[in-house]
């Protein structure tokens, strides 16, 4: 009798194990959806990277998409060092939309054409500092490449000054010096740790620069956009003497937002006038130049602008080239 009780209380047992099991993976599999590997975006880009560098003549084309600025949430990308096969990593390579003169995002009516017809109200020199680079956004940087890998302090951020803006910044600085320019290329890192003040903290930065430089007449704020489309980067791009070279964007800000800017057209007049040499001799080069309602701490001089050089998709050896454009059309139009 105890033996067939022993052998009931253990087939109650292995039939309670199963239904649990069979409640708990039945449970999980309502509770928590399958992911369709085929379809996630990692699978995606895996499959990019695989094939290597995409064609030039599939993906290359004119397109209008959401610009961000200053906001970005992306998928961080790091390569693998040690790997000797190195394939760099694939994205859709574009040209963004650079038909119109001016995408105007405030409420002020703007004469474009009055304002290309008026003269600046300064010239560059070369007789002083009168050029300062800064970049409010110090550690932006880039898809890496072989020749530019990085450490990340953040989504498409180095600390490393070989990888970020400051390289950036040093490269146009070189253009400008090699033309007879001199410029104060201010390094200080703005952005990290605390990227909130950033804007707040490059303000006062410049604003010290301004004091000890009194001839200072242009201002620029070298950044780096963010640009994608349904998580995929992109690479803003143009072909120049059989080089890829990122695209470059002008942010001119006004004074719509409340802050005091009164002479915030001359900054957009120095804007427009680039853009418009920049599409006579590198058409797509200058993308669409931005007006909006912020301030940028662009109320310091007559020629402040932010400069957006290329996107999260570039490479800095994309950017480094644009740096050489931008620097002589700057020096065309201010001369």
């Amino acid at each position: 009798m105890k033996k067939i009780f022993l052998f009931t209380v253990a087939i109650l047992l292995s039939i309670f194990n199963f239904i649990n099991e069979f409640s708990a993976k039945f449970f999980i599999s309502f509770a928590i959806p399958k992911i369709n590997i085929s379809e996630s975006r990692d699978s995606k880009y895996m499959a990019l990277l695989a094939k290597g560098n995409l064609s030039d003549d599939i993906f290359k084309k004119t397109v209008k998409i959401k610009e961000e600025i200053i906001a970005e949430d992306f998928v961080e990308v790091i390569p693998d060092v040690e790997n000797e096969n190195f394939v760099e990593p694939s994205y859709y390579e574009v040209t963004l939309d650079w038909s119109a003169m001016l995408k105007n995002l405030t409420t002020y009516k703007i004469d474009v054409d009055k304002l290309l017809s008026e003269k600046l109200k300064f010239k560059l020199t070369g007789s002083d500092i009168e050029t300062v680079i800064y970049h409010t956004h110090t550690t932006e940087s880039y898809t890496q490449s072989k020749n530019y890998m990085y450490e990340p302090s953040g989504v498409y951020r180095t600390l490393d000054t070989n990888a970020n803006m400051i390289k950036i910044g040093e490269e146009m600085k070189r253009n400008l010096q090699q033309n007879g320019f001199a410029v104060f290329h201010d390094k200080t890192i703005y952005d990290y740790p605390d990227y909130n003040s950033s804007y707040s903290k490059a303000g006062k930065g410049i604003a010290q620069i301004l004091k000890k430089h009194k001839n200072v007449k242009v201002v620029l704020d070298l950044h780096r956009d963010a640009i994608s489309v349904n998580t995929e980067q992109y690479k803003p791009v143009v072909q120049i003497n059989g080089k890829k070279v990122a695209q470059f964007l002008l942010v001119i800000g006004t004074n719509q937002g409340g802050l005091k800017h009164s002479e915030w057209k001359e900054n957009l007049k120095l804007a427009l006038k680039i853009k418009k040499l920049a599409d006579e001799k590198y058409p797509g080069l200058c993308r669409n130049v931005i007006l909006r309602k912020e301030r940028f701490n662009q109320h310091v001089t007559n020629g402040a602008m932010i400069v957006e050089m290329g996107a999260t998709g570039n490479t800095i050896e994309e950017v480094l080239e644009t740096t050489k454009y931008f620097s002589e059309l700057l020096i065309e139009v201010c001369k």
